[in-house]
């Protein structure tokens, strides 16, 4: 072979690479065509109006239409009106030569639903063609939206909705998680879950779970150092392979719901002590009677007899503070408001405590001004009594305490019942009007009482749009008071 021959050779040999090279990259029309039919996307060819020239069978399938029904429907018609407006701008920045990548649009199928098209147009001035690709997103779209609202969910959510990444940072923090803990987002996110745990003790979020829920109830931290009982369920977040990428989790205040169990188990073992010690009474003294031990006709017995209606009078007043505490609570209490005077009010509070006064050796004096005031006489007297009973039992033998009165700039009246008792220590004064509260909870403390009077009383004031307190300056002893509007008319003269 001589040396042109091999050259010649070597040339075929580019030449049938270079041949190999373009046959893969330059397609004949049909298998263009095939390509385009094979294609899972909407092709199409349509001019700068919109009005389609070629299109695959794509375009069929996912509108239900046939061909010959396309060709007879302009674009507007099948088209949802809120989105007519953006396709009628995007033909005209296409036949204006620019490229418009993606365009999302509802079309109307044939059965009447609509369906989201990602539509992308590649203009060709010259041919006054536009050259586009169409993709079904419905399931796209339907997904997001069902995201979004998924996500508006949690974020609304009252409950605390916050997620843990694996190195125990929180990395989501939701509007009930910063009502609970106080915390902006900003401030938690990318910090250690610990930030709301106390320095010691377990957690079932320091060990997040990485397989199956866990639930518990801990104490954790606020933001203003404050603590708060909640309960809070776990669950492992998984990634597309089915690998735990985190822990999510539920967190709910019972700070009310612990207060109100602890409120409840305090009731009864008052309550339980409370009956207990009269219905004792009251059987002895039966006991006594039935088996002829004592004589009612004698000063004995009838100081039994006696015992024996002090506390069935015990009994009666327990159950009745217990009944007005559940009347106000479900608003089936009524008030029967008139024009009444404040001698009578306070007359009738001191007549009820009289026997008690006189049991305990203490003094009660009064020194109220005669005024009008509109109200529940039978209810505003047991809230003065309530507290006068309550000054009479922490009392000492010996002393006094007084029922006062004062007439406002406020166009009031504010009465005052003074002791000369232990007092109330600081801490317990905020808590005072709360129900089934006692200075001394346990069973064996000195002094009867459920812990109903002062609540009882608060209640029957503000029904009568007056206040109540304790006076936080007084030394000495107590002095509860509570001030209540005069009436419109005669205020300042009992008629």
């Amino acid at each position: 072979m001589t040396e042109s021959e091999r050259s010649t050779n070597d040339t075929s040999h580019i030449g049938m690479h270079e041949g190999v090279r373009a046959n893969t990259i330059d397609l004949t029309y049909d298998e263009a065509k095939r390509l385009c039919e094979y294609s899972l996307d909407i092709v199409c060819i349509s001019n700068f109006s919109g009005q389609v020239i070629w299109s695959n069978n794509v375009d069929t399938l996912i509108t239900g239409y046939t061909k010959e029904e396309l060709a007879k429907i302009s674009w507007p018609e099948i088209t949802h009106p809120d989105d007519v407006a953006k396709v009628t701008e995007s033909l005209q920045v296409v036949s204006e030569g620019e490229l418009r990548p993606c365009t999302e649009i509802r079309i109307r199928c044939k059965d009447g639903n609509y369906k989201w098209i990602s539509w992308s147009g590649v203009p060709v001035i010259e041919e006054n063609k536009i050259y586009s690709i169409g993709r079904d997103v419905t399931a796209q779209k339907t997904a997001e939206a069902e995201i979004k609202k998924l996500a508006s969910i949690v974020q609304s959510s009252s409950e605390a909705i916050l997620s843990i990444d694996e190195r125990k940072n929180i990395s989501s923090w939701n509007h009930g998680a910063e009502l609970l803990y106080g915390y902006k987002p900003d401030e938690v996110i990318g910090r250690p879950v610990s930030l709301l745990l106390p320095e010691s003790g377990a957690s079932v979020l320091r060990t997040a779970p990485t397989a199956a829920t866990q639930s518990g109830q801990e104490l954790h931290h606020r933001r203003d150092n404050s603590e708060v009982e909640v309960s809070l369920s776990l669950f492992p977040i998984t990634d597309e392979f089915g690998l735990c990428s985190g822990t999510a989790a539920i967190i709910r205040d019972i700070s009310k719901q612990k207060a109100a169990e602890r409120c409840i188990a305090q009731f009864y073992s008052i309550t339980s002590h409370e009956l207990r010690t009269p219905l004792s009474s009251i059987r002895g003294v039966l006991g006594l009677l039935e088996g002829g031990l004592a004589d009612p006709s004698t000063e004995e017995g009838r100081d039994l007899i006696g015992l024996a209606r002090t506390s069935c009078d015990r009994l009666v007043t327990l159950i009745n503070d217990i009944l007005d505490a559940r009347n106000f609570d479900s608003g089936a209490l009524e008030f029967n408001k008139e024009l009444l005077n404040t001698d009578d009010m306070v007359s009738q509070a001191v007549a009820n405590t009289a026997p008690m006064a006189l049991e305990g050796s203490v003094k009660v004096t009064v020194a109220v001004p005669c005024a009008r005031l509109k109200g529940d006489k039978e209810r505003l007297t047991q809230a003065l009594t309530n507290l006068l009973s309550n000054a009479i039992k922490f009392s000492p033998a010996g002393s006094s305490v007084q029922v006062t009165g004062t007439l406002t700039e406020r166009n009031s009246v504010r009465f005052s019942v003074i002791d000369e008792g232990p007092g109330i220590p600081r801490h317990e004064r905020e808590n005072l009007f709360q129900r089934f509260r006692q200075l001394d909870p346990s069973d064996t403390r000195a002094k009867e009482g459920v812990g109903l009077g002062l609540s009882i009383a608060k209640t029957i004031v503000e029904q009568h749009n007056g206040a109540i307190g304790l006076d936080p300056d007084y030394t000495g002893g107590s002095s509860f008071w509570f001030e209540l509007p005069l009436a419109p008319v005669a205020a300042k003269a009992c008629v």
